[in-house]
């Protein structure tokens, strides 16, 4: 603590560190290979003997910025020194797009890897992982440091899987996309060996679109999930009723939320369909769990927009990336009902395993910076949730690129008419064009559109994702049009007159004698195609809809003006938008409609009140999604508290090896578990008909025991007190291993302990989301809902506990060791025959399936309680 509080001291300014930096630079040129590879090995052994790491930043950042001009061709101007100082430091960087966030991260994980315990750079996709891992790999390479990196698929085999990880975590610098770590994290938590566990700590890292994974998807709980059990035909059976209801008289629907209620009416109506009586009975829990999902299947879930089917599968559309996300489910049986919506084969629902959060996992990293086009207008919450200070960056060259006003019309209809002229207009220009539209179905109407035009273009949405880098390789083409239904964290620069390394790579391998020619030849192409497209006004970029973030808005303008290159963007909405439906159709909506009542349908609106109110919506609905931001944040904290105390359990499980140690931690646990069962038959309410005296305190220990050895005690006329049932116990626990404790038997005893917190750790957080879906009602009897959830929390966090000590006790008492060390025998004289996998029958790691959590209904229902 008091060295990190000395590095924040003593840390040198940005500019003081480029200075020094540059100085170094003709110094640093003049060593040869070996001597500037041998930096890495001497700025070791210097912070080995006590020097501060940021002592060691610019004769560090001078050495990556050599190895990357003799290995990749590209020097960090002094704008991106700039930029990995004050990454080093862990703060968030906004740098426009272009500006070469990918070559600035090898700065700071270069001088952090120093320290010997592990770099991560977080990307936001295998493709940009991949191809970072391999570019940057040179530069690493060449200083002596190794370089991994974190794919979804790493073997054909699990085992093959984990040591792959293995050997990624293990290196100086791991490229990895944000859920692959934090997955790997929640299985290494679910391990039941130290050979099993992939990460080595969270050490530092540097988050890539931080803003997309800290912001946009921080509502959006990750979840190791396992299959469940339960009747598949319930959904079925209600979705052809839910079929019959009418929005109105049946339900009411909240598209803001997501949420959706039957009405009095319409539950008599349900109910009466169904014939199980009513729907509030304890034993019609499952149906009533089954209509409320079905409810939000058709009401308020769209498909094309929150979901695509495609070979007979339903699946999931980030509406941050407009990618498909194939490894993930809605949960609490969401998707089973969307399944029955759309008559696809349903799927069996997931039970939560293991469960965190974006927001907590990168809280988790002793030092954490982050890179972005677009910070600056969220560094409050970045300062208040994250600690984290945003520094903005000046481009390399001054931006030129032209930001147009928003274009508004009355309908849907108009809008796309008047886009498609803007598209035509351009094209013919010889201008390329990128179209950011909201979702699958609009990016699909605008292709029908262009294409009656006679309007060549290509289509990057959730369905064509499989092209996305080729598609936009040829985005910055002369003349190319290009409709996307979502650019954040795509991740590829759109080049002007196109990308000279990609165009090439399509004619000849890169290890082929002929790719030197074509690369040359790509490049004088791409040289002139882009003198003619900066000239006709560069890269247009045109939205169809405006975001419910101003920040995720700019994000798809910045895709235009790279490197100082001309540009324009512009944004053409109507009142038919979903942002504007989703949030403005109780009140501002309607006032509009009447002041536009006489206004053309097809000639757009210049009236300023319109203007006015529009941009007035959508602060609200900034304002009010920073809220629900923050709300989750504070519920989810409740969980980590309690995550973080059982992982820590967990490990020390794992790295207990003494064995005197855990005879008496053991003992210590069974101990606690006879207390917890005789304060529960203690605290327990006596039936009103038992007249007789209350149980003494020898019936209550003799009780309490038996229920730790499964069977009633005989103990002849011995009287039990405190003292007396725990030397009883101890006795017990102690005989069972008459030599003494061995390895078998420990390693049996902590695996049935691991197992019990595992299982019961799923049954805590499937209650605890139980609890959190329905904890917004009680702000109508004026309970504050977060109370209300930690205080529940806390009962059943305690609760958990002792079932623990309980459960796992009991096991180990009912069990014969002389069984166990027969049973460990067998196991390994099985384990040394090889497996079908090559391996020695070591424990592998399973690929559990992955899940998204939403909780419309919660959000939804806190913020009401905090409007009323």
């Amino acid at each position: 603590m008091w060295r990190e509080v000395i590095d924040w001291l003593t840390e040198p300014s940005a500019k003081a560190v480029l200075g020094r930096v540059n100085a170094r630079r003709e110094e640093t040129r003049a060593l040869s290979d070996a001597a500037l590879r041998a930096k890495t090995g001497e700025f070791k052994a210097r912070l080995e003997k006590g020097e501060r790491l940021f002592s060691l930043m610019p004769e560090a950042f001078a050495a990556v910025r050599e190895a990357a001009r003799r290995t990749i061709g590209l020097e960090p101007f002094d704008v991106q020194i700039l930029g990995g100082v004050q990454l080093a430091k862990g703060r968030i960087v906004e740098m426009k797009t272009g500006e070469g966030k990918t070559l600035v991260a090898t700065l700071p994980a270069c001088l952090h890897a120093l320290a010997g315990q592990g770099v991560h750079v977080v990307t936001v996709n295998d493709y940009l992982a991949r191809r970072d891992a391999d570019w940057m790999g040179a530069v690493y390479a060449f200083l002596g440091l190794s370089v991994g990196c974190i794919q979804e698929r790493m073997g054909d085999s699990p085992y093959e899987e984990g040591r792959a990880r293995k050997a990624a975590y293990a290196c100086d610098v791991t490229y990895g996309t944000n859920s692959e770590l934090v997955f790997d994290l929640l299985r290494d938590n679910l391990a039941y060996s130290l050979d099993d566990v992939v990460h080595r700590g969270q050490h530092y890292a540097i988050v890539d679109e931080v803003d997309l994974l800290l912001i946009d998807e921080a509502q959006t709980p990750l979840i190791i999930s396992g299959k469940g059990e339960e009747d598949k035909g319930i959904f079925k059976t209600v979705d052809r009723i839910t079929r019959t209801l009418k929005e109105g008289p049946d339900y009411q629907a909240d598209r803001k939320t997501r949420t959706a209620a039957l009405t009095d009416e319409g539950l008599t109506r349900v109910e009466r369909s169904l014939g199980v009586g009513s729907l509030s009975h304890p034993d019609n829990l499952p149906w009533m769990h089954a209509v409320h999902q079905s409810l939000q299947a058709h009401a308020v879930f769209g498909r094309d927009v929150e979901y695509i089917v495609e070979d007979g599968r339903v699946f999931i559309v980030d509406e941050h990336t407009g990618r498909v996300s194939e490894d993930k489910r809605f949960s609490d049986g969401l998707h089973q009902a969307l399944e029955a919506k759309e008559g696809v084969p349903i799927q069996t629902e997931d039970v939560t395993l293991a469960k965190t959060s974006y927001q907590h996992y990168f809280l988790g990293y002793r030092t954490l910076a982050g890179m972005t086009g677009t910070a600056w207008s969220e560094r409050e919450e970045f300062a208040k949730i994250y600690g984290r200070k945003v520094v903005r960056l000046p481009t390399h060259r001054p931006m030129v690129r032209k930001d147009y006003e928003r274009i508004v019309f009355k309908t849907l209809e108009a809008k796309h008419n008047a886009v498609v002229e803007e598209v035509v207009e351009a094209h013919e220009a010889g201008r390329p064009v990128l179209v950011g539209s909201v979702s699958v179905a609009e990016s699909e109407r605008l292709s029908a559109l262009l294409s009656r035009r006679g309007v060549p273009h290509h289509v990057l949405n959730a369905k064509q994702h499989a092209r996305e880098a080729e598609i936009v390789v040829l985005a910055g083409a002369r003349g190319a049009v290009t409709i996307s239904t979502n650019m954040a964290g795509r991740g590829t620069d759109i080049m002007l007159g196109g990308n000279p390394e990609a165009l090439a790579a399509r004619e000849t391998a890169p290890s082929s004698p002929a790719h030197a020619e074509a690369l040359a030849r790509a490049k004088r192409q791409c040289a002139e195609e882009h003198d003619a497209i900066a000239e006709a006004g560069g890269l247009y970029v045109i939205g169809t809809g405006e975001h419910e973030s101003v920040r995720i808005d700019n994000q798809l303008r910045g895709r235009s003006g790279r490197q100082g290159d001309p540009g324009s963007s512009i944004y053409f909405v109507s009142l038919d938008d979903p942002v504007y439906q989703k949030f403005g159709r109780e009140r501002t909506l309607p006032e509009l409609r009447r002041l536009l009542e006489n206004h053309p349908d097809d000639e757009p609106v210049e009236n300023p009140r319109v203007g006015s109110a529009l941009k007035e919506l959508r602060k609200k609905v900034e304002i009010e999604n920073y809220a629900i931001r923050v709300d989750v944040f504070k519920f989810d904290t409740v969980v980590a508290e309690r995550r973080t105390s059982i992982w820590n359990w967990r490990r020390s499980l794992l790295e207990q090896g003494d064995l005197d140690a855990w005879r008496g931690e053991a003992e210590e646990l069974a101990a606690d578990a006879l207390d917890a069962v005789y304060d529960e038959l203690r605290r327990a309410p006596r039936d009103e008909a038992d007249a007789g005296p209350p149980p003494t305190q020898d019936a209550l220990w003799r009780l309490a025991l038996a229920q730790l050895f499964g069977r009633a005690l005989d103990e002849g006329t011995t009287i039990f007190d405190a003292d007396r049932a725990h030397t009883l116990l101890v006795e017990r626990y102690r005989a069972r291993f008459g030599l003494g404790m061995d390895e078998p038997i420990a390693g049996w005893e902590r695996r049935t302990l691991l197992d019990t917190i595992d299982h019961l750790w799923t049954q805590f957080l499937t209650d605890l989301e139980r609890v959190e879906t329905g904890i917004g009602l009680r702000g109508y009897a004026s309970l504050d809902p977060f109370i209300e959830f930690r205080k529940e929390a806390g009962q059943l966090f305690g609760q958990f506990m002792r079932d623990v000590r309980l459960h796992a006790a009991r096991a180990w008492l009912a069990v014969d060791p002389a069984q166990i060390r027969e049973a460990q025998a067998r196991r390994r004289e099985a384990s040394l025959a090889p497996t079908r996998d090559g391996s020695s029958g070591r424990p592998v790691r399973p690929r559990r399936e992955r899940a998204v959590d939403r909780l419309p209904t919660l959000k939804g229902a806190r913020r009401k309680q905090r409007r009323g």
